[in-house]
């Protein structure tokens, strides 16, 4: 979808924590492209390493061409946006590797043939600062060599995200079955692994399950949770993005309360320095009608005395002690 401005509208949606509908893949290919143009490769080893106004400036550059719903008013939205230029950064530096990695196995000199796109000072800053000597990022290669050796299947999603895929569809599929959608393989119409089979049939047993009419109803994220397991906060079978609904509930109905509280705060000091205000032009007015009573008391007393003195009041039609003796 195109906005009147000319920019392709991409919406975030609060639970899935990722771009959803036709355009996603677009945007996270065009942060890609932005963060190749002008992120820097030496002296920094993730994005958030990157200076803040440089960050920035990319992020600036992608939003020219696409309208990203919410993003000014929506923390979570920006949040999604920052995790995905750490993933493109990280996966930029990461294809570089393999392609050092590759040169090295094939017998050719890594230094005469660089990574497309980048610079030979910069591709030999990486040799020589990085991948040979820099323990820090020997130690991470290791844990994600690890990491990766241990994860239970691959998906057939390719580049997108399972929220984008799910968006494309017209009706949103019922987890169980977007699992064997997403773990199935159309070129060789099998499973991309047993183990896939084997959890789908548990999670096609628990849907039979629960929908018998004395059983406790379960949530398709609880479903989730119960055969594939949870880890971090987030919810096997729909992506790494999307978090499980109460973790989102909760931290929204804290940001909204806080939100609210914040405000009320708010006018409460407004309405205690209304008040303040008023109390002290109410004195300083108290204090200026008091100083004229005095000046016009005073003023009296002079009329009076001088009367006195003349002939033309007495005391006892000047009423007042204070002008005994005049």
């Amino acid at each position: 979808m195109v906005q009147k401005t000319g920019k392709l509208q991409v919406p975030i949606p609060i639970r899935e924590r990722a771009p959803v509908g036709e355009n996603a893949t677009s945007l996270a290919n065009q942060i890609g492209v932005e963060i190749r143009a002008a992120a820097p490769l030496q002296g920094v080893m993730y994005w958030d390493d990157i200076d803040d106004s440089l960050k920035k400036s990319i992020i600036l550059r992608v939003r020219d061409k696409f309208e990203i719903t919410n993003y000014d008013e929506d923390e979570l939205v920006r949040q999604t946006i920052t995790k995905i230029c750490q993933l493109r950064y990280k996966d930029w530096r990461s294809r570089m590797h393999a392609h050092y990695k590759m040169l090295r196995k094939n017998g050719v000199n890594p230094r005469s043939k660089p990574y497309k796109g980048v610079s030979q000072e910069d591709w030999e800053y990486m040799i020589d600062r990085v991948w040979t000597t820099n323990k820090k990022f020997k130690k991470r290669s290791e844990q994600n060599i690890v990491a990766r050796s241990s994860l239970p299947w691959n998906h057939s999603c390719g580049s997108k995200s399972f929220a984008a895929t799910m968006s494309t569809k017209a009706e949103i599929p019922h987890f169980v079955d977007f699992f064997k959608e997403s773990h199935w393989s159309k070129k060789k119409d099998d499973w991309l692994d047993h183990k896939c089979m084997e959890k789908h049939v548990e999670l096609e047993n628990l849907r039979t399950m629960c929908s018998q009419p004395d059983a406790i109803p379960m949530s398709q994220e609880e479903m989730s949770i119960a055969v594939l397991g949870k880890k971090s906060g987030y919810l096997r079978g729909y992506g790494v993005d999307r978090k499980p609904s109460n973790t989102n509930t909760t931290s929204r109905e804290n940001d909204g309360e806080m939100i609210i509280l914040r405000e009320e705060l708010s006018s409460l000091k407004e309405l205690n320095e209304t008040q303040q205000n008023q109390l002290v032009r109410q004195q300083q007015q108290l204090e200026a009608q008091n100083k004229q009573i005095a000046i016009q008391q005073r003023t009296l007393e002079k009329f009076q005395a001088a009367l006195l003195r003349c002939g033309l009041l007495s005391s006892d039609q000047c009423g007042d002690d204070s002008l005994e003796g005049c």
